[in-house]
Order: C-alpha cells, then sequence, then structure tokens
C-alpha cells in the first residue's frame, strides 16, 4: 500500500506474519448480518464467499453496515479481535481514495487504496489500542485485492454491547473505485475433498489427490494430518488452509482414514474415494470480441492487433514444449483480422505463417452477431470475408465460434453448412439472461441439423461458457474449479474423455497467457489426469468428432435467441440496418440485371459490412445504464450508431446511382417499376412532392390510363400492377390532374373497401372491428382487454399498462389508389402517437403506420402493440431467415420462449382462415401475454421452458430492459409499419411472398435508358414454388451467383431458363463460390432447402 491515513494516534505498516496479538483477545466471526448496502455477486479469496456488500466512492451518502457475531457473555478479556473477508480496488483503480471505518458510528480508521498497489499485508494502529489488519489472499483476474480483514479492539468499546456494528464509508469523489466486505461467516471449518487428479511416482505407482482445507480465523495454530504414507505437520495461518494427500488410487471406490490435530487435539475422517478416469481438457485460449463495451471501439481494435503479435511471440517460445502445450491462439471473429491486415499489409506474411503453422487458429465468423437480427442474405455475408481469407492464406476455415451471446437463430445452420463451416463452439455468457441455454446444452455437443434436413453442423457449448477464467486463472490460482468441474461432469455422467474449455482471461477483449504453456508442460509431466491440451477449435473438433462421430446425437430446430431484444433499446436505427439489408438484397439482384460493366463490389461490400457491425451484439458500454450521460458511454454510442447510418447511406447512394436523370432542372415525362423477385408482383409506388414531373396523370407502356392519386402532402401515389418476374414497367407522365378526395363526416372511424370493412374505436384509435367486406366476422378478439393495434405503454415486466387515448383525426385520404385515416392520441412516454390505416383499391392487404414521437425517460418501460385475433384452434408461425417455425413444435430444448425475433412475418390460423402479420420495423413478437420480461416478475422466477400457439400477439416495439450494453432511454420519432392480410387456410408460399413484397418493396428508376440496359435473366417455372433470393456477380467474374429457396412445407422443383442465354451452364455451388458440379436445367429442394448456383453464360 503507497499511503495508509490514522485519525487518532501513530501507526505504521507491517507484515501480518509476526504479529503476536494481545494474548487478552478473543477471535469474532466479523460479519453476522447486514445492515445497509448494496448486494453484489462476485468472488474474492474464498470458493464459497460469492456475495458482497461493495460500496463506492461515489458519493458521501453511501455506506455499508454490518453486524457481527456476539462476543461471549462470559468473556472477561481486554480485547476482541474480530475477522472478515475483504476486497477494493487496485488493478482498476485510476487515482488514490480513501475509506473510512466506524464501529457503533465512532471514527477509528481511514485506510487509502492505491493504484497499483503491492502484494502484501498491511497494519494500522491506534494509541487507543485498536487496530485494523489486511492479509493479502488472492488477486483477481483484473489485479484487484482480495484478502482477510481483523479488527482489534478494546472490549469497552463495544459499549456494553456484545457485538459491534462496522459502517465503511467511501470519500465520495464521484469515482467508480470501490471496497467490498464479503457476506461470508468467517467460523472454523474443515473439508475433506477426494479429487479426480492422480499422479505417478517413481516407482510407477498411481496416487489420487485428497484435498483437506482448514478454515481457520483466529492466531497461528500447529496442525498435524496423517493418512496411509502421508504425515504433514505445519502451522494453520489465518484464512483458508489447503493441505493435499496422496492416496493410492484405487481402481473401485474405497474409504480412506484421515487423521488432523490442530493444537493438539485430534479428530478423525473416514472419506469415501471413488476411482478417476482419465480425461483431457481442451483449452481454447482466445479473447472474447466485444467491439466496445469495455473501451472506445478503436481502442478494441488495437487491443486485438497487439493479441495477435503477443499470441505469436508466445506460441514461438513454446515451439519445443510439444504439441499439447504449444501456444495456440483462437481469433474468435475476424473483425480486427480485417482492419490488421489492411493497416499492416507488410506483416501479412508473417500472420499468415502463423496460421499455416497452427498457432493462430481462424474461425469464420467477421463478428459475434444476434444472429436472429441477421436477414438471410446477411447470415451469408457474416462468413463471406473467411472464405476470401482462405483463398487467400491457402487454407480452409471449417469452424466458427460465438462468444457471450445465447441463442441462435436455425437459419445459420444452412449459412455454415454452405459456406464449408463444420463446426461451432459456443461459449455463452454464464448466467446473465441466458434462459435454459447451458442448463440444456452445457456440456452436450450435437449435430444441428438444418431446417431442410440436408445439412448438419456440430454445434458444442463450453459447459462452463466463455468467462469462467475472468475470476481466476489456471496459471496461478486454486485448481479446485478443475476438480469440481471434474465431479459435476462425473455427477452429469459425461461420456467422453476430452472437455471443451474456453480459456479467455483478463475479462472481456482479454490477453493471451504468456504462462499457459509453461504450466500445461509441467502439470501434463507430472500427472496422469487430468491432461491439459492447448488446441486451436478446428483442432479440437476434428479430435473430437473423430473419436465420437458414431454417437453424437442429432437435433433439428431453431436455438431460439434471448439478447435481441436489446436492439429495441434504439428503435430507430435497429429499424434502419434491418430496411438496409433488406435494399442491399435488392440492389445486388437490380444492379445484376442492370448489365452494368461496373458492378460496385467495393460499395456493396462496405456497406454490408457496416449492417454485420450494427448486429454485432456491443450495444454500449458496460455501464451505459447505470451512466447514460457520461463521455466513455455517449462517445461509444454514436460510433455504434454511425454503422447504422453508414450502412443506410451506401445502400441509398446505390440507389440513386441506378438513375441518370437530372431531375434539379427538369421535369420527368417517363421512369421505371422494377420488380426484383422471381415472381409477378404488383406493389405501391410513392413519388415524392420532390420530384418534378411532366404532368399529374400517368399511362402505362401500353398506352393505357393509370389510375394515380395525389396525396396532401403532394407525394403522387399509383398501383403498379404485374411487373415482371425481375423486370420493368415502364411509365410515362402526361397531363392532367388528380384529386385526392375525402372522407365524408358519416365515415369517421370507418374505412372499406372491397376487401375490407373495419371500424376504430373513437377514444384508444384502436382497431375494434376487422372484417371481411360483405361479412360479419370480426376477427379481431375483443374479450382480451386490448384491441387490435392497440398502444400498450409498460413499466418493467408489463407492469402498469396503459394505452392511448383523447384520439382525433388529423389526415385522411380517399381516392382512386387509396383510402386512409391518420389519428392522434395521447400516450404515457410518448409526446404523441398517430396511428395511420390504409386500405388500398387494388390490393389485398392494410398497411398500419403507427408514429411515436418518444420521450425520453430512464426508468423501465416498454412499448407494445396488441394484434389480438378472433380465431379459435390457432397454430402460431414465425418467419426466421431461412425458415418458418411453430413455436415450442420447432424449437430446441433451451430456447427462448418468453418471446421471438421474427424476420418477416407471423401468421395465426386454422384449418379454414388466419391472418398474417408482416412487421418491417419491429420484429420481437410475443404469444398471449406480454411474457417477454416475466422472468423479472421475482428473483426465483425462471424463463419460460414451455409456449404455445396463441392468437393473441404483442409486438414488443420499444424498450429499455436491459442493465448494461444497451440504450438506457431513446427519445424523438420512431414508425413502425405493419401489414396486414386475411386469408383461407394457411399458405407458406403465399405467406413468404407477403414478406418479401413488404420488405422488398418495388423500386422506382428515373433514367432515360434502362430499356436498353436492363435485361431479365434467370427464370423458373410460373407455377413452382421456388424462389431465387439473390442473383450477384461471381467474385471471379466468372459468371453469376444464384440463391434458390424453397419457402415451403414441401418440396418443390423447377426448371432453370437463363433468358440471356439459352446454352447457358449452371453449376450447383456453395456460399465459397466453387463450382461443385453442373447440374441440368432442372432443380428440386427439400422444403426450406437453399441452393446456391454458379451460372456460366
Amino acid at each position: 500500500m503507497k499511503q495508509t491515513k490514522l485519525i487518532v494516534g501513530m501507526f505504521f505498516i507491517i507484515s501480518y506474519y509476526g504479529l503476536l496479538l494481545n494474548a487478552q483477545t478473543t477471535w469474532v466471526n466479523g460479519f453476522a448480518e447486514k445492515i445497509a448496502g448494496e448486494n453484489l455477486a462476485y468472488h474474492s479469496c474464498h470458493p464459497e464467499a460469492n456475495l458482497s456488500l461493495l460500496i463506492r466512492c461515489l458519493n458521501n451518502n453511501d455506506y455499508i453496515e454490518w453486524k457481527t457475531d456476539t462476543v461471549s457473555s462470559n468473556y472477561k478479556g481486554e480485547s476482541v479481535t474480530f475477522a472478515w473477508i475483504a476486497g477494493f480496488s487496485t488493478g482498476t483503480s485510476t487515482s488514490n481514495h480513501k475509506f473510512s471505518l466506524f464501529v457503533n458510528e465512532n471514527l477509528l480508521f481511514e485506510f487509502i487504496t492505491s493504484p497499483g498497489q503491492e502484494k502484501k499485508d498491511w497494519q494500522l494502529t491506534s494509541g487507543n489500542g485498536s487496530k485494523l489488519d489486511f492479509k493479502f489472499g488472492k488477486l483477481d483476474a483484473v489485479n484487484d485485492f482480495f484478502g482477510y480483514m481483523t479488527l482489534t479492539i478494546p472490549y469497552e468499546l463495544l459499549n456494553g454491547q456484545n457485538y459491534a456494528r462496522i459502517k465503511i464509508k467511501g470519500d465520495g469523489t464521484n469515482s467508480k473505485d470501490w471496497y467490498m466486505t464479503m457476506q461470508y461467516p468467517l467460523l472454523p471449518k474443515t473439508r475433506i475433498t477426494p479429487e479426480k487428479v492422480v499422479t505417478k511416482d517413481s516407482s510407477g505407482n498411481l496416487l489420487q489427490r485428497v484435498k483437506v482445507s482448514i478454515d481457520h480465523f483466529s492466531s497461528p495454530k500447529s496442525v498435524a494430518i496423517v493418512s496411509e504414507n502421508n504425515n504433514i505437520s505445519s502451522e494453520l495461518k489465518l484464512g483458508m488452509n489447503d493441505f493435499w494427500l496422496n492416496i493410492t488410487a484405487p481402481k473401485t471406490p474405497k474409504e480412506t482414514n484421515i487423521n488432523i490435530t490442530i493444537d493438539g487435539r485430534t479428530k478423525s475422517y473416514t472419506t469415501k474415494i471413488n476411482p478417476a478416469r482419465e480425461i483431457t481438457f481442451y483449452l481454447i485460449p482466445h479473447a472474447h470480441v466485444d467491439i466496445g463495451y469495455t473501451g472506445l471501439q478503436t481502442e478494441i481494435e488495437k487491443k486485438h492487433w497487439d493479441n495477435f503479435e503477443k499470441a505469436i511471440e508466445y506460441s514461438k517460445k513454446s515451439a519445443a514444449l510439444g504439441n499439447d502445450a504449444l501456444f495456440k491462439w483462437n481469433i474468435e471473429v475476424l473483425w480486427a483480422v480485417k482492419s490488421y491486415l489492411e493497416n499492416f499489409p507488410e506483416k501479412k506474411k508473417y500472420f499468415f505463417d502463423a496460421v499455416k503453422n497452427g498457432w493462430i487458429g481462424i474461425d469464420a465468423m467477421y463478428a459475434n452477431v444476434m444472429t436472429a437480427l441477421c436477414r438471410p442474405e446477411e447470415l451469408y455475408r457474416l462468413v463471406d470475408y473467411s472464405n476470401d481469407l482462405e483463398k487467400e492464406i491457402g487454407i480452409k476455415i471449417e469452424s466458427a465460434m460465438i462468444s457471450d451471446v445465447p441463442g441462435y437463430t436455425w437459419g445459420i445452420v444452412q449459412a455454415f453448412a454452405d459456406n464449408g463451416i463444420k463446426y461451432f463452439s459456443v461459449g455463452p455468457n454464464p448466467f446473465d439472461r441466458i434462459g435454459n441455454t447451458l442448463q440444456e446444452w452445457g456440456d452436450k455437443p450435437f449435430y444441428w441439423q438444418s431446417p431442410s434436413g440436408k445439412n448438419k453442423i456440430l454445434i458444442w457449448l463450453a459447459g462452463k461458457g466463455y468467462a469462467w477464467f475472468h475470476g481466476w486463472r489456471l496459471t496461478r490460482d486454486d485448481f479446485s474449479p478443475i476438480t469440481e468441474y471434474l465431479d459435476e461432469l462425473d455427477e452429469k455422467n459425461y461420456p467422453y474423455d476430452m472437455v471443451h474449455v474456453r480459456y479467455n482471461i483478463g475479462g472481456d477483449n482479454g490477453f493471451p497467457d504468456s504462462s499457459l504453456s509453461n504450466f500445461v508442460k509441467q502439470w501434463n509431466d507430472t500427472h496422469v489426469t487430468p491432461k491439459f491440451k492447448i488446441a486451436a477449435n478446428v483442432e479440437m473438433f476434428k479430435d473430437f468428432e473423430k473419436k465420437y462421430a458414431g454417437v453424437i446425437p442429432t437435433f433439428s430446430g431453431d436455438f431460439s435467441p434471448y439478447w435481441e431484444d436489446g436492439a429495441g433499446s434504439t428503435a430507430k436505427e435497429s429499424a434502419m440496418n434491418r430496411n438496409t439489408a433488406e435494399l442491399l438484397t435488392q440492389l445486388e439482384i437490380l444492379y445484376t440485371h442492370f448489365n452494368k460493366d461496373n458492378y460496385p463490389k467495393t460499395e456493396f461490400d462496405e456497406a454490408w459490412k457496416y449492417v454485420l457491425l450494427f448486429s454485432e451484439h456491443t450495444w454500449g458500454a458496460w455501464n451505459s445504464i447505470s451512466d447514460p450521460e457520461i463521455k466513455f458511454v455517449t462517445d461509444q454510442w454514436e460510433i455504434k450508431k454511425s454503422y447504422a447510418i453508414k450502412a443506410d447511406s451506401l445502400a441509398q447512394k446505390l440507389l440513386q446511382s441506378l438513375s441518370k436523370v437530372d431531375n434539379t432542372n427538369k421535369a420527368l415525362d417517363h421512369f421505371y417499376v422494377c420488380n426484383s423477385s422471381s415472381w409477378q408482383r404488383s406493389g405501391i409506388i410513392r413519388i415524392p412532392s420532390s420530384v418534378k414531373l411532366s404532368g399529374g396523370s400517368l399511362i402505362d407502356e401500353n398506352g393505357n390510363l393509370v389510375a394515380a392519386q395525389r396525396l396532401k402532402n403532394g407525394d403522387l401515389v399509383f398501383t403498379a400492377k404485374n411487373i415482371p418476374p425481375f423486370g420493368i414497367k415502364k411509365y410515362k407522365v402526361i397531363k392532367g390532374g388528380t384529386d385526392g378526395g375525402k372522407i365524408s363526416p358519416l365515415d369517421n372511424f370507418t374505412l372499406s373497401n372491397s376487401y375490407y370493412t373495419l371500424s376504430i374505436d373513437e377514444n384508444t384509435a384502436s382497431i375494434k372491428f376487422l372484417g371481411r367486406r360483405g361479412n360479419n366476422f370480426n376477427y379481431v378478439d375483443t374479450g382480451n382487454g386490448f384491441l387490435l393495434n392497440q398502444f400498450i405503454h409498460t413499466g418493467k415486466n408489463a407492469e402498469k399498462p396503459s394505452t392511448a387515448a383523447n384520439a382525433q383525426i388529423i389526415n385522411f385520404e380517399n381516392g382512386p389508389v387509396l383510402k386512409s385515416i391518420n389519428i392522434k392520441s395521447t400516450a404515457n412516454g410518448t409526446n404523441s402517437i398517430s396511428q395511420e390505416i390504409i386500405l388500398f383499391n387494388d390490393l389485398d392487404k392494410i398497411e398500419i403506420v403507427n408514429t411515436i414521437d418518444k420521450t425520453k425517460d430512464y426508468s423501465k418501460e416498454s412499448i407494445r402493440f396488441a394484434f389480438p385475433v378472433n380465431i379459435s384452434n390457432p397454430t402460431s408461425r414465425v418467419d426466421l431467415a431461412w425458415s418458418v417455425i411453430r413455436p415450442e413444435l420447432d424449437q430446441l430444448p433451451g430456447s427462448n420462449k418468453n418471446y421471438f425475433t421474427e424476420q418477416r412475418w407471423v401468421d395465426v390460423s386454422n384449418n379454414q382462415t388466419g391472418l398474417t402479420l408482416a412487421m418491417l420495423e419491429a420484429p420481437f413478437i410475443e404469444f398471449g401475454g406480454m411474457t417477454a420480461e416475466a422472468w423479472m416478475s421475482s428473483p426465483d422466477k425462471e424463463w419460460s421452458r414451455h409456449t404455445s400457439s396463441s392468437s393473441q400477439l404483442y409486438s414488443w416495439a420499444m424498450n429499455n430492459s436491459w442493465h448494461t450494453n444497451f440504450k438506457a432511454s431513446q427519445e424523438g420519432v420512431n414508425s413502425f409499419k405493419y401489414f396486414l392480410i386475411l386469408h383461407d387456410k394457411f399458405n407458406y408460399f403465399d405467406a413468404y411472398k407477403f414478406g418479401i413484397e413488404n420488405s422488398q418493396p418495388l423500386h422506382i428508376i428515373y433514367s432515360d435508358d434502362i430499356g436498353s440496359n436492363y435485361s431479365q435473366s434467370l427464370e423458373l417455372d410460373s407455377t413452382s414454388t421456388l424462389v431465387i433470393t439473390l442473383i450477384k456477380p461471381a467474385k471471379d467474374g466468372s459468371g453469376l451467383i444464384a440463391r434458390i429457396f424453397n419457402p415451403t412445407d414441401k418440396t418443390s422443383s423447377s426448371r432453370l431458363l437463363w433468358k440471356r442465354n439459352s446454352n447457358a451452364r449452371f453449376f450447383i455451388s456453395n456460399g465459397d463460390e466453387d463450382e461443385i458440379k453442373q447440374t441440368a436445367g432442372k432443380i428440386t429442394l427439400n422444403t426450406f432447402e437453399v441452393m446456391t448456383l454458379k451460372i456460366k453464360p
């Protein structure tokens, strides 16, 4: 310690050892009962002490206080010594901080903590005979201190009480520096623990270890331990004292006797020793990549660059230690690799050689994304850079890693398998909002089958998650976590002889352990079991599969994720990113069909990069909730937000560049509508009022007058009908005008057209009746407490729900294209809310635009829109990337069942009728109730293990549910668009098309010569239910890449026709764009199967 301070008398620093306490003192447990202060679950120097009282140096009013055990009423001594476990920041400290200790409200000591203190004991004394001692016990993973604190005071200071009230305050300097008292009673205790650790003596005899742990909380005492050939004599010091006996290793369970003598008093123990099997821990050294969280994103990037170079040096130094001890570094995701190679091209050979030598393990994902937020094509782009890298290095990348994030969308299996990724190492967060993830799947490797059933990957969740070593290190700390883990594995009948262990030290964005190789070498040289092997991720999987491929189970279903809801804390930017990913997919198709000579690959790659960076799981700083306004937090969010903005900007520029006409001075007399889908489509086109047109009326390319409508904001809308697959249609502008029409007073709060009739509640602006025109059946379930599209504001866990009120019509449209009504209301959590409902004269769907002007609020809140559907015996379906699931029926055990993250639509239907709801900006959906946060309702409440279909839908649009990482509040204008369609019996193909047609709309292009440049390309049978989701140029320039998908529950076939050249050749390909084999002009795909084709015209 660099400085100490005392209020009364002199003080000095001494070593605890050699300190002779007053013979007239008695030792008493220093923590018995909490009085006041913040609880924090945290590690310490004692394995059983894991709950603390925490005080920080934030303000002068904060303190922690507790009661000690009682002193015997018969005690006649002069002083009392209280002992407890304490910790304080030094490794994470930035400056000196003062803590004040009070006994029974009397200030006795002030002690000062400093950055980077020495690991030694210290003592403070006072003139009244009081002493405060700290005995160093353990340095934690971030170099903060834990140990044993003793307070010796004159007995008379208890003021007639037989216990003490101890209070500690920080210095109130607005600092996060801290002190902890562990809420753990220090009582004498002896533990005898047989360990499944086996060594071999010089004669070749196998010896199994037995650990004897003695908690001692008084002055030093002698100890002797005798058993079999073991005879140990030592001294018990303050704290936990560990001793190891070597017992002849049994082949069957046996009992052994152990005699322990403390200060002349002997006690005998009998313990049962079970045989230890040989097992190997595969250590996967890596740093978890949070792009931010612990530091600014740019700083984190440099930390990982530094890790690469440190790791390579450690590998060089350990090269002679053998393969098991050779240091290897697994690069969790490729974000920092890409920027490292771009910034330091001169180091490419150095880095590539390390990869080829097996020192650096490369895994396929670009970032630790929240997979259910990703659009289908985005999952392919997630591993796209790994395809480039493996070609550049000359290797195959066959494994992927993800850390922290619990749960993964089913479509990732398809994307991985198509890109040659066979293995998926998962290290979830060990406890935070993970539901039943580890409980169901920890240490249970399995083949995860794709939605189509044609592909599978081997997935393995590390049983201890990714952060097991954040609180300790294998190379310097107590070994007991390993032996306890061995017992756990035996208790659950773990069937394998190798264990997947993530070795991740230094917290998030940590660093390599320079001591690991020497530890592994020395341990393996002296132990029979367990063994340790430092491994690359793919190396572990290949060893495992080689041994156990025949017995690894196979499972199929969605591993519905848990953390995606955090994106609801930034609803505006999250919606922007979702829409950008859809637009980029469309633009790649459109640019390919425009037959442009200079396809803007660089711009597309850059835009996809930013889309992925926004989908990456790190939204902000670790203290984004507790300190939302400090610079450290706001700077990280500005960078995170910029990813969505940059992706959107690049996509918009690509869209604008398709139009060649300068519309600033010239009024347009024609334009084109483009269809990026592989089926004929119709849709609404909106021409902004800012676009100058030469007239107000439209005709199509056949000279037919097209119904158009001028909206009150000046925009012109019309229905573009029957646009061919991947086709265009030209429209001409002619002189004439349009009339927006009006709604008569009798039609207030009602809308109808040839498809639908609906009525709106005049107070809440919710839909109280929805039916087919001419049918009185109401599809709104009016009996569950909420109406259709009803705004709901709640607190935490759906507490105190309130709805909108005071509805007023603020706008309406009524013309040949559409009818709409826009209603403004007042609602909690908002300045206002407007809800626009639109019916289209020529389209069978309803559009809803809910626009919220959100107020800033740091208290926990959520905003939802209810969609209660009046359908009996419903089946619910959720659209996901490359699949569709039914809640419960198509989910893996351990999946999130409190809420779902949809891709484009959800559906509720029975055998006769149903409703499909497409949700563009708000992907989170609850079935049956507002259940997303139900696990928060009480400390013992668990995440739901089961769910079921329901016709009661809740769109969870906005929240600030989290306690870290995500945004604490959001404000401003956010719009959420929903599209509804009523249908007869559910049809997968129709639902898929409905989702795409609303999330990937028709596009208008202003250009003089598009007709000569645009050419239709790949065509499917008009009766086929296969769809083409992507067409783009191949990376090598030798042809085009197409992605074909079967979105239905039945096998489907189609001919392939390349309209530009009837002699075009088709090759089965993959994400790597390899030419696997040539195929004839017909393909057949299983349900939810995806096929990548390479087309060579």
